[in-house]
C-alpha cells in the first residue's frame, strides 16, 4: 500500500507543478517586489521542507551569507522550494549556499547534488519540476547555470542585486528588509 500511496502523491505533486508552469507561461502573476534577504528565504524553504528531506533521508549541508535581493517573496520562495525538490530527486547528499558573487555583486544561490549526473534517472532531466524552476527563475529575471561534473550537479541562480534606489525606497517606506 505504501508504494501506491507514494505514487499517487508523486502524481498529485506533478499535476500541481504542471498547473503552476502553465499559469506562469500563460498568465504571469503580478509581482510585489520587495527587499529580501535571500539567505532568510532559503532558510525558510529548508525549514518547511525538513520533514520531506528527512523522510527521504536526504542530508543537507548549508552555508548562508546575507545577500539582499529585490524580488517577489512568494516566487522566490517557490523557486528555492522547487530547486530543493528537483535536486532531492538526484541524490541523498545535497548542499545549498547563498552569497553575493565577488565578481558581479549579484546575489547567488547554489544548490548541489553530490551524484554523478550520468546515474540520474532520465525523468529528472525532462520532468515538470525541471521546467517549473526554470520558469520561476525567468519570472524573477534571474540567470541560471547548470554545471555537470563527473560526481556532482550544481545549479547556480544569480538574481538581480538591490539597487540603491530600491534600498532607499524600502527605507523611506519604513519597511525593513523582510524575511519569509
Amino acid at each position: 500500500l505504501v508504494p501506491v500511496s507514494e505514487s499517487v502523491e508523486r502524481a498529485r505533486q506533478a499535476g500541481m507543478a504542471a498547473q503552476h508552469v502553465l499559469r506562469l507561461c500563460e498568465d504571469p502573476p503580478p509581482q510585489r517586489r520587495e527587499v529580501l534577504n535571500l539567505a532568510d528565504v532559503a532558510h525558510a524553504a529548508l525549514t518547511a521542507r525538513s520533514d520531506w528531506l528527512r523522510r527521504r533521508r536526504i542530508g543537507v549541508r548549508k552555508g548562508f551569507s546575507a545577500a539582499l535581493v529585490y524580488a517577489d517573496s512568494s516566487l522566490l520562495y517557490q523557486l528555492i522550494d522547487e530547486l530543493l525538490l528537483w535536486v532531492g530527486q538526484l541524490g541523498a547528499d545535497i548542499a545549498i549556499s547563498v552569497e553575493s558573487s565577488q565578481s558581479t555583486g549579484r546575489p547567488r544561490l547554489q544548490v548541489i547534488s553530490h551524484r554523478a549526473p550520468a546515474t540520474a534517472p532520465a525523468a529528472v532531466w525532462r520532468g515538470v519540476r525541471w521546467v517549473l524552476w526554470h520558469q520561476l527563475a525567468r519570472a524573477l529575471d534571474a540567470r541560471s547555470e547548470l554545471d555537470l561534473q563527473d560526481q556532482h550537479v550544481r545549479v547556480t541562480i544569480q538574481l538581480p542585486a538591490v539597487t540603491q534606489a530600491q534600498l532607499a525606497r524600502s527605507v523611506d517606506e519604513s519597511i525593513e528588509p523582510t524575511t519569509v
